[in-house]
């Protein structure tokens, strides 16, 4: 898909938006998490959408 239309999709800038990566891990029983900031991965990336409603759906999931 190359075109996104705003009745359809939420539209963000790219420099508005961050990616980020969530990672967990316990060390000596204490838990803890990070979020690392990763590029996106179209280094010409100018826009970021998000579908209004579900392009998939599965048990009990619906994926955007």
């Amino acid at each position: 898909m190359t075109e996104a239309s705003p009745d359809d999709f939420w539209i963000y800038s790219a420099s508005r938006v961050k990616q980020t990566v969530y990672k967990e891990w316990i060390e000596v029983s204490v838990k803890r998490k990070n979020y690392m900031e990763k590029p996106f991965q179209h280094p010409d990336a100018g826009f970021v959408a998000f579908s209004k409603g579900p392009f998939g759906e599965g048990a009990e999931r619906f994926a955007y």
